[in-house]
């Protein structure tokens, strides 16, 4: 757990206490955005990216060897690439880790390392099209939604994209409006993905958080649109959100968070698509 310093629940303990990670090489750090951090199943390092607005830093990636409980910089990002990283993830297709970054055109980016942080290399980048949080790993492609806020020009509406790694080909595969923050994949092939509302945006959007659901086959649908309402709640965002679940779900199968939504607020929900 990434907190005000790195924490590790342990067997050892039996999950009655944490143990503080140690840093090496480092002094002070800037935590992931939610849902940034990876595992990669080779090695058992945990990686994280900093995620920082406002600033001047070079963006580091920290390695945190659970074991030894140490945590390292393994990776820096010069701040004339990128303003902040959004997510590291594991993909169990290509034994890859991706680097999701943002967030002005020339920041937005997928980079990617097969080495674990030995080497780093840009995928692809250069406009909004990139910016993306969660990818969706399959075996012939990788999907994500646009994370294009409020900071992006009116244009920018987000959609859905794909990338096929055989032809080498990206296309658009659904209009989502609003950015996409979260992504979740089913046991069955299928996949769950939450856009985000976000007040004084310049882009023609509906006021709305949703849920959007992939099938098996690859058809997208929205299944879900909860109008925006501030909780006037201190020390939370003032953004319409929904929290979705780490890991893998069952199949057309979701439990979600509400956040600054007109039906509930700071409500936990059950869809499921079968019915």
């Amino acid at each position: 757990m990434v907190y005000d310093q790195i924490y590790i629940y342990s067997n050892s303990t039996a999950g009655r206490y944490a143990n503080v990670c140690k840093l090496q090489g480092l002094t002070s750090f800037a935590g992931p955005l939610r849902g940034g951090m990876a595992l990669h199943p080779g090695s058992d390092m945990v990686y994280f990216g900093e995620y920082l607005n406002n600033h001047q830093s070079d963006i580091r990636v920290l390695r945190i060897d659970s074991q030894q409980h140490v945590a390292t910089v393994c990776w820096a990002f010069p701040r004339s690439d990128i303003k902040h990283i959004h997510a590291i993830s594991y993909d169990p297709y290509r034994n890859r880790l991706w680097i999701t970054t943002g967030d002005a055109d020339h920041e937005s980016a997928l980079y990617y390392t097969d080495d674990e942080f030995q080497t780093v290399h840009k995928f692809a980048g250069g406009d909004q099209s990139w910016r993306a949080i969660s990818l969706l790993f399959f075996p012939d492609a990788i999907e994500w939604g646009m994370d294009a806020g409020k900071d992006a020009p009116a244009k920018a509406i987000n959609h859905i994209y794909r990338y096929e790694f055989a032809s080498q080909q990206r296309v658009q595969v659904a209009t989502i409006g609003n950015p996409a923050y979260a992504a979740v994949q089913c046991a069955d092939g299928g996949a769950f993905l939450a856009t985000t509302y976000e007040p004084g945006r310049l882009q023609d959007t509906p006021e709305q958080a949703a849920l959007w659901y992939r099938s098996p086959d690859g058809h997208w649908q929205q299944v879900l649109a909860l109008d925006y309402r501030d909780s006037q709640m201190p020390t939370v965002s003032r953004y319409g959100m929904l929290y979705l679940p780490a890991g893998t779900v069952p199949a057309k199968q979701l439990l979600f968070t509400t956040l600054n939504c007109s039906q509930h607020h700071l409500a936990c929900y059950s869809l499921n698509c079968n019915s």
